[in-house]
């Protein structure tokens, strides 16, 4: 059986049939941006749904031309995005995305229960997450609120629009902080905590399971006889986890998309004494997340391309700055950027930081900012993933898999390995979230009876990309890394 899945991101949409044995028969793209405004980023939802119907027209076309056909469909979405719908799944204004920042001063006025909601929810109130941007929502726009009749993300969004249900699962409401991670249900306690009306919340239902089945409009697009049934295989980096082969106790990941994130699989919700990890339902029922990010990833690699490198009639988007970051030296001549464009995730939270340049010389070139900026990041990763590691009683670092957009640079690939010290896999599918939404479907559907057979089939005779450290380079970074760590020290 074919499976169509719809992965929802943050500045894009894919509709991608995948065929029986996990290989992607047919993939559509429609690209979109947030709008930023200081601290607001928000996203025209309609945008969103255009480009959702747009693309599975054209998924109809190629499948009546290639006698195509599948049995169900699969979503997977960005996370912690705020949109007040109305009772038919209207929209009454813009989305509040999740790299929103107007939520920051109320998340000051948890400060001193930051322990207490870490304890129920698995994580501590930033203006990532959604609560505080409802409360935002509750108090800044009263009337939206009140007339709203559910508070969904674009997974459920997504999912009302294709099955007419307002559902979300563990995945997508253990973003809340409204979630209880141990008992996997709604906390009432975090409800009434953030002044949140119960009711316009979706009903939870566990992850990977079936939702309901495509609409009359759905079905009626793709000349469909019979309903077809509807899986929610989860949040984005919970996906991407699982199609990185990220599924068994100890497993770990780095997805490098907008953001990054690591992400190491866990038997059991693990509460981390620091608080700067997240700690979250995994993709597969009945296994745990513990998740560190870095909110500027990709996205801060996008804004200096098009600042200073991208040029008309490139060859390809990124031409310019790949053959600058690759002229430089190791270490970029000197040049240190600390790339906080939308703040600091794991491990030092801190949503209004922002980014820094050190040890700025008449030596330093163009180029050099181009190779600071990869190293900038690759760094920013190996602290969030050593705040990951040390939640774990094991080293959970032993073998890292890595996807995500920045996967397909080798250059990053070689910067990563040896920052960290580890040889890293790179998955020859690059469509790491998608995949993992296809196990979830597979598993759900009866084609494989485990996420591991599903995923295990969708690798075989596929080539596996073996990133090695090199022991000098390792050394050198180990030295820069102290410089930086000093450079930060002095800044605050």
């Amino acid at each position: 059986m074919n499976i169509l899945v719809l992965d929802v991101g943050t500045s894009g949409l894919k509709a991608i049939v995948f065929d029986d044995h996990g290989n992607i028969l047919k993939k559509i793209c429609r690209k979109y941006s947030p709008q930023y405004s200081g601290d607001q980023v928000e996203m025209d939802v309609t945008v969103v749904d255009d480009s959702l119907w747009d693309a599975l027209a054209e998924m109809r076309n190629w499948c009546q031309q290639s006698s195509v056909d599948f049995g169900s469909v699969s979503v997977t979405a960005q996370r912690s995005s705020v949109i007040p719908v109305d009772r038919d799944g209207t929209p009454l204004r813009n989305a509040l995305m999740w790299m929103d920042k107007r939520a920051t001063a109320i998340c000051e006025e948890y400060k001193d229960r930051e322990k207490e909601i870490y304890q129920i929810c698995g994580m501590q109130p930033t203006p990532v997450f959604s609560a505080p941007k409802i409360l935002w929502l509750k108090r800044n726009e009263p009337d939206i609120y009140n007339k709203s009749y559910k508070l969904i993300g674009f997974h459920e969004y997504i999912l009302h629009t294709i099955t007419g249900k307002f559902v979300t699962d563990t995945t997508i409401a253990g973003r809340s902080c409204l979630f209880d991670v141990q008992k996997l249900s709604w906390s009432p306690k975090l409800i009434e905590m953030f002044e949140v009306d119960i009711d316009k919340l979706c009903t939870i239902i566990p992850v990977g399971s079936i939702c309901g089945t495509t609409n009359i409009k759905f079905s009626k697009l793709f000349g469909l006889k019979m309903d077809l049934p509807v899986v929610t295989a989860g949040g984005d980096q919970q996906c991407a986890a699982v199609g990185l082969g990220c599924i068994s106790p100890g497993n770990t990941e780095i997805n490098s998309g907008t953001g990054a994130y690591v992400l190491s699989v866990a038997d059991k919700p693990l509460v981390d004494k620091t608080m700067r990890t997240v700690c979250n339902p995994s993709a597969v029922a009945g296994r745990w997340i513990i998740e560190g990010s870095v909110l500027s990833c990709g996205s801060a690699i996008d804004w200096m391309n098009d600042e200073f490198f991208h040029q008309k009639g490139d060859a390809y988007e990124y031409e310019n700055f790949d053959k600058a970051a690759l002229s430089s030296p190791i270490g970029a001549n000197g040049l240190i950027i600390v790339p906080n464009f939308s703040g600091s995730g794991t491990p030092f939270c801190d949503p209004t930081g922002k980014a820094r340049i050190f040890n700025l010389s008449f030596r330093n070139k163009k180029s050099d900012y181009a190779r600071a900026l990869i190293e900038g990041i690759a760094m920013e990763i190996a602290d969030c993933a050593a705040a990951v590691a040390n939640v774990f009683d094991f080293d959970c670092m032993e073998k890292i898999s890595c996807g995500g957009g920045l996967s397909k640079n080798n250059l990053y690939n070689e910067i990563l390995a040896n920052i960290f010290g580890r040889t890293i896999l790179i998955p020859d599918n690059k469509e790491a979230t998608a995949l993992g939404a296809w196990v979830s479907a597979a598993v759900a559907n009866g084609l494989f009876p485990r996420y591991e057979d599903a995923y295990r089939e969708s690798i075989t005779n596929k080539p596996l990309n073996t990133i090695t450290v090199d022991a000098e380079k390792v050394a050198f970074y180990t030295e820069v890394k102290k410089i930086r760590k000093e450079f930060l020290r002095n800044y605050k």
